[in-house]
């Protein structure tokens, strides 16, 4: 994966992604874990999937969770409750041709097995740094965070949408609140007589 991971990939993270600026510090950390994580795997699709790591696997990880704390505020990754999550924001910066064909079931052993958002429910419910950063983005109050999971997780459910993991339910739901808000900010815009657009005077 490194092959495709390049220069470019990384500085449209930190110039296009990122919500806002990285110390030096964390944009080290995080290029070490991209490295670490992808350099002896395959150039294939599944293997540009985002991907969860644990805490207790990183070495003296009290001392850099200030950077990966960082990382979550400016939207690059989602810090669980025993994992962080590192979404896949490069999959846009990289050249897709260049990646290997693999078939369904190849996919399936490469992702691993995908659950349904219901198998998650209890453990989304514990993660109060999801539901304040989520907050924080949003403008809103924690109370109000928390009020949309259930109905995040109800449309989850009647598209019968699947996951590999907690960390990428997380990510989808931060995402979510985001344009669930968005949409509700915005004025209603409706056609009235004369052409005019109400909402938009």
């Amino acid at each position: 994966m490194l092959q495709i991971i390049t220069l470019f990939t990384i500085n449209s993270i930190f110039e296009l992604e990122c919500q806002q600026p990285l110390s030096p510090m964390a944009k080290m950390v995080y290029i070490n874990t991209l490295t670490h994580h992808f350099e002896n795997k395959e150039a294939n699709h599944a293997n540009l999937k985002g991907f969860d790591i644990e805490k207790i696997s990183i070495k003296k990880y009290g001392s850099f969770e200030k950077y990966y704390k960082e990382m979550q505020v400016a939207g690059i990754v989602i810090i669980g409750l025993d994992t962080i999550t590192f979404p896949a924001v490069w999959s846009a910066y990289v050249e897709k041709k260049a990646l290997i064909r693999q078939s369904p079931e190849e996919m399936i052993a490469t992702v691993g097995v995908l659950k349904p958002i219901e198998t998650f429910e209890a453990e989304l419910k514990q993660q109060g740094e999801l539901f304040n950063l989520v907050a924080a983005k949003n403008g809103i109050s924690v109370l109000a965070a928390k009020e949309l999971m259930p109905i995040f997780i109800h449309e989850q459910t009647v598209m019968k949408k699947t996951y590999p993991s907690i960390g990428q339910v997380m990510w989808h739901f931060m995402n979510w609140s985001r344009k669930d808000y968005n949409q509700k900010k915005s004025p209603p815009v409706t056609k009235a007589k004369g052409n005019k657009i109400i909402g938009l005077e």
